[in-house]
């Protein structure tokens, strides 16, 4: 009787070498994809936490608009250490009494205004922008020379001048991340516009508003499901190239695909009676509490006004 069995079951094999518990870390692309499909999750989070029974959720969203967008303008045109300071610690009371996890909160505060803030006005500690006290001496030249109009002195390094302006327009930076925060974080979206349309703001920037939160959320889904689509049909881990290769075989095909449902979107949005103007429903009175609320974060704003 012959034997039926293939050739390769009669052949031994050597055993894999063991490789140990370690986790190999995740490429690039997947860890780019899922920060941007992270968006969708923060949305959602948004209403989590403006569900919460903290200050500045059970506060009127007309109230805690005016109050923060106040305490953004003095943040803005206070051009003192003090004063920053005292307004970034009532913001950090304000994140406490909120109920919102200051971890969590400052990171990502924290590294937006290290990025857009202390990096982009780092030059200006050196005294070749702002001139003063020299305190750290970077690079010493012979002897001062002139570059067509400009002068270069024979001593560079970091003044204390110019760490007051790096470290004010910083501690600038984070109290309006922190106000801007705060209002997303602890107000529901339909509140905010609802809020900006009472205050008398153009329905078309409204409708504006509208749709590019719509659409972000669209594209971060369709981006998040085209890349698990593609993951699935792989047993294994692709070639060098070939994450870069999806990519780029992607681009052309996510975009007109996000463009066609965006277009969906307005449309079925128009047939529901979307239009030139936004109408909403009569807003309820204000309660003693936000009328009182709001006038403690009001009096906090004028007195770092007159420091």
């Amino acid at each position: 009787m012959n034997d039926s069995l293939p050739a390769f079951l009669h052949t031994l094999h050597e055993p894999l070498p063991d490789i140990g518990h370690a986790r190999a870390a995740p490429p690039v692309l997947d860890r780019a994809l899922e920060r941007i499909g992270s968006v969708i999750g923060t949305t959602f989070m948004q209403w989590e936490l403006a569900s919460k029974n903290g200050l500045l959720q059970t506060m009127d969203a007309r109230v805690k608009l005016v109050c923060l967008l106040f305490l953004l303008v003095v943040g803005t045109v206070k051009n003192a250490i003090v004063p920053g300071l005292t307004l970034a610690g009532l913001l950090f009371l304000l994140v406490c009494l909120s109920r919102l996890n200051p971890v969590h909160f400052y990171r990502r505060t924290g590294v937006l205004a290290f990025l857009f803030g202390f990096l982009i006005v780092l030059p200006a500690a050196c005294n070749l922008v702002t001139g003063g006290e020299i305190i750290l001496p970077l690079m010493r030249l012979r002897t001062a020379r002139t570059l067509w109009v400009y002068t270069l002195p024979a001593t560079i390094g970091i003044t204390r001048e110019g760490l007051s302006v790096v470290g004010l327009v910083t501690l600038r930076m984070v109290n309006c991340l922190t106000i801007s925060f705060l209002l997303l974080c602890t107000t529901p979206f339909p509140h905010i516009i609802k809020s900006l349309k009472l205050f008398r703001v153009p329905d078309g920037l409204l409708i504006v508003f509208v749709l590019t939160y719509k659409y972000i959320l669209i594209f971060s889904e369709m981006l998040k499901a085209i890349h698990l689509a593609g993951k699935s049909r792989l047993s294994g881990g692709s070639a060098a190239g070939g994450a870069g290769a999806w990519a780029a075989g992607r681009i052309t095909f996510l975009f007109r695909k996000t463009q066609s449902r965006c277009e969906e979107i307005f449309q079925a949005m128009v047939s529901r009676g979307l239009g030139k103007e936004i109408k909403l429903a009569a807003a309820g009175k204000l309660r003693r509490r936000d009328v009182a609320e709001g006038l403690c974060l009001i009096c906090c704003g004028v007195i770092l006004i007159w420091m």
